[in-house]
């Protein structure tokens, strides 16, 4: 894990005492609920591109489904994804919530330029790997060219 020991322990805490983990389990009742909330965040947050997934009938279940299942194993770098995994067992399933509203935002023009094609939005949101392993990339350099300059 990559949180302080402190953290660590809090999120096996949490982990083995909380139900703050997907508490609507699989429960389609519930699941729409969660869907619901996620769907108010994303049209709150990123308007523009809420917009162009509903003018195409890009729909939740064609990707955070696979994306809460998996926990994003198929879609993040494994220096990412440990991350949000970590994160995820410290905060709860709202740090999902917001992990996946950072994919679509890192994915945006990208998404946006995909235009009206279902097809092409979808092939861009399963390689989003890609994107945020070079994000990851980035940051990394970002932070040796700092170090360096102490």
């Amino acid at each position: 894990m990559h949180l302080e020991t402190c953290d660590a322990f809090i999120g096996l805490a949490n982990l083995l005492n909380s139900a703050r983990y997907f508490s609507s389990g699989y429960r389609p009742d519930l699941l729409e609920a969660e869907a619901d909330r996620f769907n108010e965040a994303f049209k709150a947050n990123l308007p523009l591109l809420w917009k162009h997934f509903s003018e195409n009938e890009v729909t939740h279940e064609l990707y955070l489904v696979d994306w809460r299942l998996s926990m994003f194993a198929r879609l993040l770098p494994l220096d990412v994804r440990v991350r949000v995994w970590d994160n995820f067992l410290r905060v709860g399933e709202d740090y999902f919530f917001k992990c996946a509203l950072g994919v679509l935002k890192l994915l945006g023009k990208t998404l946006a330029m995909a235009g009206n094609d279902l097809g092409g939005i979808l092939k861009v949101s399963q390689q989003a790997k890609r994107a945020a392993s070079e994000a990851s990339s980035k940051r990394s350099e970002q932070q040796a060219k700092r170090a360096s300059h102490n």
